[in-house]
């Protein structure tokens, strides 16, 4: 199989790549430069540079193999079963994110930097935070590049099944 954007491959045993799941987010082949991203959930992580022609004789050999990662129940669905509301905030987060994700210059910048200072000047030009930019990209890459990796997660919202408890003093306002 070859390496193509947007793939999933696993680290088996590799002194240069931790063991896990690594998305493909693009490959540039003349600056031998593959952009991979760690498929964590619990962890929002960072788009890294890898040398291109390393990362296929590790495919050669076996050190890194081609994977699958199982998306989430909730992002499962039809477009017209989407109810509106979650549908909007889905757009509207798409369009937000779009000019960086079809940014490749800003995509390098991102990955190489510690601090991006592209992303810092597109939140306040938006007048968004920029942690919530970067949220929102780490779930476009985690979730497979495509708009549906946008939408909100009320499944995971809460505690549902759960009982709560309430203490002798009254919640809220007096």
């Amino acid at each position: 199989m070859g390496i193509t954007k947007n793939s999933v491959w696993e680290s088996n045993n590799s002194d240069e790549l931790k063991r896990g799941l690594y998305r493909v987010l693009h490959i540039d082949v003349d600056r031998d430069a593959i952009i991979l991203f760690e498929l964590q959930e619990r962890r929002i992580s960072k788009p890294f540079i890898f040398p291109f022609q390393r990362f296929s004789i590790m495919v050669k050999t076996r050190t890194v193999v081609s994977s699958r990662f199982v998306l989430p129940f909730y992002m499962l669905v039809d477009e017209d079963d989407i109810d509106p509301p979650r549908k909007r905030k889905r757009d509207d987060n798409y369009q937000l994110i779009l000019p960086l994700i079809n940014d490749n210059k800003f995509l390098f910048e991102y990955a190489l930097s510690k601090r991006s200072l592209a992303l810092v000047k597109y939140a306040t030009e938006k007048g968004v935070n920029s942690l919530h930019i970067r949220m929102l990209l780490v779930l476009y890459w985690r979730y497979g590049q495509n708009i549906y990796s946008l939408l909100p997660a009320y499944s995971k919202s809460g505690a549902p099944g759960k009982e709560r408890k309430t203490t002798a003093v009254p919640l809220g306002r007096k």
